[in-house]
């Protein structure tokens, strides 16, 4: 049966033109629209690999960005770099002491509170503390509202210890403290000293340590405050002696203005014609009595007042 069939069908011929439109049929039909689907998928794949990589660099980019710093100023001084997933990127030292304890301490990645308390509990800095110095951390950043979430994380964690003081900064202190060579913090309080001592240089600074820059402000300031009080009580005396010469009639004559240096009570004014100032409880009758009227001189003792008597 099966050779019938095959005998039957290669009786079968078809005509060489025949062939050759099936075969342009074939490759327009078929062969083509699988190219294209094919293509099709591969353009698809290629846009899904670049999407794929553009959402992996801007995830790199927002995790490898700094956008708030936390400042930690003792004596070594270093900075923490977060990024907007509250992680460490990058920590700098400021100083010679703050590059060597940046360097023995493993923090990029960690969150910053975990990373903060690794530095509190270093030995070179529960050694410092121990000894009463004064720790500065201080929070600037892109975001206010990320930077006061960090600002009050790090006050809760530090509440118990009472010479770690909490301070907050802004991005232009940032850049400024950078440009001359120191981190934020120990440049906020570069700032403070400046306004009271304008002659100390960024220089100066470098080298002291937190606490010596604070115990040098709180000297100034109570410097300042001394003098203060000083010129107040300075002005109450003056003020007191001036109450006790005031030229007001009440036992003096008129004789110049209060309070003037030249002032002497009991003398009274030249003015020509005896007392030229009308007091109450004093006549001043220089000019019609004994004085030398329109000489511009009244003669003491004729023309001058004591306690409200005239001679």
């Amino acid at each position: 049966m099966n050779e019938t069939w095959k005998n039957t069908f290669d009786q079968i011929h078809a005509e060489p033109e025949l062939k050759e439109h099936t075969k342009e049929y074939l490759s327009e039909k078929v062969y083509r629209v699988h190219d294209r689907r094919v293509s099709h998928f591969r353009r698809l794949a290629a846009a899904s690999v670049l999407c794929l990589f553009l959402c992996a660099a801007g995830v790199c980019y927002l995790f490898f960005t700094p956008v708030t710093y936390i400042s930690v100023d003792i004596n070594p001084s270093l900075e923490l770099s977060l990024n907007c997933f509250d992680r460490v990127v990058s920590v700098d030292g400021y100083n010679d002491d703050g590059k060597a304890l940046a360097e023995s301490l493993s923090l990029r990645y960690m969150n910053y509170i975990d990373a903060l308390n690794r530095i509190l509990e270093s030995n070179t800095i529960k050694t410092l503390l121990s000894e009463n110095n004064d720790l500065s951390l201080t929070v600037a950043g892109e975001s206010e509202t990320q930077s006061q979430e960090v600002l009050r994380d790090v006050e809760a964690s530090v509440s118990a210890s009472s010479n770690i003081h909490c301070h907050s900064g802004d991005m232009e202190e940032v850049q400024e403290a950078h440009s001359c060579g120191m981190s934020f913090g120990k440049y906020q309080a570069f700032q403070i000293l400046q306004e009271l001592e304008p002659s100390v240089t960024a220089d100066e600074i470098t080298g002291l340590t937190m606490h010596e820059i604070w115990e040098r402000i709180r000297q100034l300031s109570d410097e300042d405050s001394g003098n203060a009080s000083g010129s107040d009580s300075n002005s109450a005396g003056n003020h007191a002696d001036c109450a006790g010469q005031d030229p007001s009639g009440s036992g003096n004559s008129g004789a110049g203005s209060a309070c003037d240096d030249n002032f002497n009570p009991g003398i009274s004014d030249t003015s020509g014609s005896g007392n030229g100032n009308s007091d109450s409880g004093n006549s001043g009758t220089g000019g019609s009595g004994y004085g030398n009227s329109g000489s511009g001189t009244d003669h003491q003792g004729f023309g001058h007042h004591h306690g409200g008597e005239h001679e």
